[in-house]
Order: C-alpha cells, then structure tokens, then sequence
C-alpha cells in the first residue's frame, strides 16, 4: 500500500509540474504574442506615417531606395517619388515633388532633384560634420542615421538626423 500511494504521489507531483510548465510556457506564448503585435502595431503606424501624397487617398509605401518616404518638399509639404530619365547609359534617377507631378507647376514649384546629387551631398554632411571619411553612399548608413530631407530647391537640401541635429547642403 505504501508503494502505490507512492507512485501515487509521484504521479501527482508530476501532473503538478506539468501543468506548472504548461501555464508557463502559455504565459510565455501570451507575452509573446501581445510583444510581437504591439511591435506590429508599431510597424504598421511607422508605414502609415511615412506613405506618401496623392489626390485620391495616401499612396503606398515601400522602402525598397534609400531616399523612399524620407524626402519632403519645403515648398508644398509633399513628399517626393523617384522616377528614371533618360535611357541606356544616359539613364538616370531623379525624384519629384508628388504634388507638382499630379497637379502641376501652380500647385508647387519644386524642382527635379538628382539622386547622385542627394548621395554626393550626404557624402559631404558625414564627411565634413561626423568626421567620418566615406567614399562611397551607403544606403544602410543612410536609413540608420537620416530621419528626413527637406528639399529647399533643386541645389539644396536639409539632412535631419534621428537625433535631431540638422545640416544644410548645398549641391
């Protein structure tokens, strides 16, 4: 009889842990799950915040260029959307104020803004202001450090750092 009520116990004992381990372990999966949508919450109103202009409703986001979502237009307030000129070896990428490419020159008269000229003036603001010696752009860097462009003109800009300190370019 001591035996069995032994084993009893055992047994017990061991459905008492199991069952400890098992509310754990969903205690756990349920932190989880609230962490991972609060990140998702927050993802989701990042992308919101950063989609675009257009004249019907907000236009979609994508983060696939370096420059996507980050430049805003000082003249309009409008964000700009990269476009290619040219073909062959003469091609080149350009962004445009969203505004002034849907509803013309007397909504907004931004210029065209050169991608090379964005990429060369960052170039410039890290190598002269961070003291950082880069050659060449660096789109990771890029998204890590630039919170946005403000786009004054066509040959300047404004870089705005995640931490808040703004440079001036001139191209």
């Amino acid at each position: 009889m001591k035996k069995i009520r032994t084993i009893q116990a055992a047994v017990l004992e061991e459905k008492k842990l199991n069952v400890c381990a098992y509310v754990r372990v969903s205690t756990d999966q349920a932190e989880q799950k609230n962490s991972f949508s609060a990140q998702m919450q927050a993802e989701f109103e990042r992308r919101s915040n950063m989609r675009g202009y257009s004249r019907t409703s907000k236009s979609a986001f994508t983060s696939e260029y370096a420059f996507s979502g980050k430049l805003f237009c000082q003249n309009c307030g409008s964000k700009f959307r990269r476009a290619s000129w040219g073909t062959g070896k003469n091609k080149q990428f350009v962004w445009r104020c969203i505004n002034r490419e849907q509803d013309g020159v007397d909504k907004c008269s931004a210029k065209t803004v050169k991608e090379k000229d964005l990429e060369q003036a960052f170039l410039r603001v890290m190598n002269r202001e961070q003291g950082v010696k880069v050659t060449k752009f660096d789109e990771e860097i890029f998204r890590r450090l630039i919170e946005k462009v403000k786009v004054q003109s066509m040959v300047e800009v404004a870089f705005v750092f995640k931490t808040g300190f703004e440079v001036r370019e001139i191209f």
